[in-house]
Formats: C-alpha cells, structure tokens, sequence
C-alpha cells in the first residue's frame, strides 16, 4: 500500500513540479550564481555495442549533489548540433549524493546522422544542480529539470510526510 501510495504522489509531483518549473522564477542566471559546480566532459565513447558519446561528470563544488540536469549534444563535422537531451541523475537512497570532487562516470549515448553513420561528437552543459541542501544552481527551465524537482519533492515527501 505505501509503495502504491508513494509512486502515485511521485507521478503526482512530477507532473506538478514540470509545470510549476514552466512558470516559476529561477534562482538566478548562471553568471550571478559563480562557477558551475559539476565539471563535464564529453569523449567518444566505444563501451556501448555501438560508438557514440559520454559524458562525464565531476563535483568540484564543495556541496553534496542530490540530482542534477545536463543536455548532451550530438555535434556534426560542420558544427550544427543534430540531437540534443536532456540526462536527469538522481541519488535515491537516504543521505546519498554525489560528494564533493567525486568524479562519475556515464550517460552514454548514441546517434546517427542522415546518411546512417555514427556521430561521436559532442557538448554537455550542465542545466541543473540541485543540492543536499535544498539550493539549486543553474536555469533548470527544461522540462527533465522540472521532473527532478518534482521527483526529489515527492522522495521528500514519502520520507517524511509529517513534515510537508
């Protein structure tokens, strides 16, 4: 009964949160919030069963992450984007997080371009971070960020729903 409870207040969440984030101010544009606190970078990756790229990402703030936003960009060889994502990550167990200058490894992907070839080419940039500490960093205006609000509220809620 409590997990049918929380995945129906979870769903609830999101969907409220992706459309509150929509509408609502952000805390501030990247520039006024100083430097970003999640270093990515993007190699070519050949883990996957097909090639296509990675991203990895780093904490060099000095904050635990609970969730964070990034778009990934395939990027032809003239320089227009083709595809573009956006990779929501999570850290769901209590006290859980990504700890400062911990280094992860993931998000790979792939894409092909219009003639059927493989493209390994690429930009991350980081949308959203959201802290252990309830703070936020970046526009998170994308509708991925508002699910991580949303879902992050909802895991909040269903931990301690005495204090919501």
């Amino acid at each position: 009964m409590k997990v049918r409870l929380f995945l129906v207040l979870l769903a609830l969440a999101a969907f409220a949160a992706s459309t509150f984030a929509q509408t609502s101010a952000t805390t501030g544009d990247e520039a006024s919030q100083g430097a970003a606190p999640l270093q990515v970078s993007v190699v070519e990756s050949h883990e996957m069963t097909v090639p296509g790229i990675e991203a990895d990402v780093t904490n060099v703030s000095d904050k635990c992450v609970r969730g964070y936003v990034i778009e990934l960009s395939f990027i032809r060889d003239d320089g227009t984007v083709l595809r573009t994502w956006h990779k929501m990550t999570v850290f769901r167990k209590p006290g859980s997080c990504l700890r400062p200058t911990v280094f992860m490894r993931g998000h790979e992907i792939s894409a092909k371009d219009n003639n059927g070839q493989f493209i390994t080419h690429g930009t991350a940039s980081i949308e959203l971070v959201v802290f252990s500490d309830g703070t936020e960093w970046g526009a998170g205006k994308s509708e991925t960020a508002g699910e991580l609000r949303g879902f992050l509220k909802a895991m909040d809620y269903a931990r301690n729903p005495q204090d919501n």
